[in-house]
């Protein structure tokens, strides 16, 4: 990867701690609560269909069934958004290691076909609303939720089949299992956290001292402090407020956006605490004085309050508790059928189903059927490509982004190894200084096309924004919440090598 050393310096500095944004999306992450919020519940997304052919390379063939790329990452996404295993037990789960579990999840479904464990349609269905019920899940809130993996509520149906068959097969070889109540209190005990605990809230700030602040030094008078935070107030917008933050705040949390981190309800200076908590995600405050000077607040995000008793939390944790006893159970009884198994696992370098891309690359060119991937949406538009015929991939981000920080490296080398290969064009701007960050010399425009293609979807102008040659675009970081940068590259290989192929 050929960086500008200042670059690279640069967004090092400048950009948020990757452990914060971690811990900040585990605690406000619907994923990681038996409840969601108010927003959540009001949220409804509808999704259009798509082609779902083209399933990308063959990882592996299991007795003959083979697993494609789209199939693997449709369902490792389905398993780290259902499966009710903690985040505690999920946070070492990555794509690599969910293959494994995969191949013996479809070790065991054979063993349940050989068993004639089925399940109707409407069972399942009804397994789902069981579920929803339990996890306080509105169905809008669930469609939401699966819509951010490009998932809908029949591959949902189609999880909970399979639940409810490898329970029947739990059941035929092992028997029904049933828990005590002390085991039931003590996983409420320990896990309390998911039921009980106070609001929180992701905080950023710009402070504006003054000479009568504390611990905050200052040439301006507090009449005029109060001026220039009003003054700033007045032309901040969520989109602004990271750099406003570097400009602006007197506080050294400005060269890292302003963020104050995870803040919980009453931990902070009351006329802070007070403000703060009467904002929604998004929102930005007025100038608040505290002993330091005028704070201008903005919530990124929030995590409300939850007081949810045992006894109305019993029977979410027997169903936890069932699904992880049942899960650590079968995977054993999977180890004593590998060993009859025929499994053949595929190395990047010889997976099957790669083409010549160099090859494609210098072929005439049609119009690539519109696919299906796992994080990333169609725009309804045509492939746009430059004066080579090379498709165009672009990544946007911003200074202060932890989602960006968190992906951008990835990214920038996915794409220099197809640039290298003369297969594409590629792009990394930063919105703020319009500077490309995958080209050594400090560029400030970036061309109107670009920016178009930006701001298609994208009217709330969020970062990280990604747009594959003009038919698929994303906002956000898709594997952020598992933490697993090589299912991101992965995906990223797969959306970019079929559109090379056309």
């Amino acid at each position: 990867m050929f960086y500008n050393k200042n670059k690279l310096e640069k967004r090092a500095a400048l950009t948020l701690n990757n452990f914060i944004a971690v811990f900040v999306l585990l605690i406000i992450t619907v994923i990681a609560s038996p409840a969601c919020s108010e927003d959540e519940k009001k949220s409804a997304i509808s999704g259009s269909k798509v082609d779902t052919s083209g399933a990308g390379d063959i990882l592996a063939e299991v007795n003959g069934k083979t697993i494609f790329t789209n199939e693997l990452l449709k369902q490792y996404n389905l398993y780290f958004l259902i499966s009710r295993f903690s985040r505690t037990s999920l946070k070492d789960l990555t794509i690599n290691s969910y293959l494994d579990f995969y191949i013996s999840e479809l070790l065991l479904r054979s063993e349940a076909d050989a068993f004639k464990a089925s399940i109707t349609e409407d069972q399942a269905k009804k397994e789902k609303e069981r579920y929803l019920k339990l996890f306080r899940f509105p169905d809008e809130a669930f469609v939401k939720w699966l819509d951010s993996k490009s998932l809908t509520m029949e591959d949902a149906e189609l999880y909970f089949k399979k639940i409810l068959i490898l329970q029947k097969l739990y059941i035929k070889k092992f028997g029904a299992k049933k828990f005590s109540d002390e085991e039931v209190r003590e996983y409420y005990k320990v896990h309390n956290e998911y039921y009980n605990r106070p609001a929180k809230i992701a905080l950023s700030h710009i402070l504006i001292c003054h000479q009568e602040s504390q611990g905050c030094a200052s040439d301006l008078s507090k009449d005029k402090a109060k001026e220039l935070a009003e003054s700033i107030r007045k032309s901040l917008t969520p989109e602004k407020f990271a750099e406003s933050a570097k400009k602006y705040s007197f506080d050294s949390t400005g060269q890292i956006g302003g963020s104050l981190g995870v803040i919980t309800k009453g931990s902070a200076i009351p006329s802070l605490d007070k403000a703060a908590f009467s904002l929604k995600p998004g929102e930005i405050s007025d100038p608040v004085e505290s002993e330091h000077g005028y704070h201008i607040l903005y919530v990124t995000n929030k995590a409300e309050e939850l007081s949810i008793p045992f006894e109305d939390a019993r029977e979410s944790i027997e169903y936890t508790l069932e699904e992880e006893h049942i899960t650590s159970e079968l995977l054993k009884y999977s180890e004593q059928i590998k060993k009859n198994a025929k499994i053949i696992k595929y190395s990047e370098t010889d997976r099957k189903g790669s083409l010549d891309l160099k090859e494609q690359a210098n072929t005439k060119k049609s119009v690539p059927p519109v696919k299906q991937y796992s994080t990333f949406k169609v725009t309804g538009k045509d492939i746009y490509r430059n004066s080579k015929g090379q498709p165009v991939i672009i990544m946007f981000s911003h200074i202060g982004c932890s989602f960006c920080k968190w992906i951008e490296e990835t990214f920038d080398d996915t794409v220099m190894d197809y640039i290298k290969k003369g297969l594409i064009e590629a792009h990394h701007y930063d919105i703020q200084t319009k500077d490309d960050l995958l080209t050594p010399e400090t560029e400030n425009d970036i061309p109107e096309q670009y920016v178009k293609l930006f701001n298609y979807e994208n009217p709330n102008r969020s970062t990280p924004s990604f747009n594959f040659g003009g038919m698929y675009y994303r906002l956000g970081a898709g594997y952020f919440d598992q933490d697993d940068l090589y299912a991101e590259e992965m995906e990223m290989r797969q959306i970019i090598d079929d559109l090379i192929r056309y």
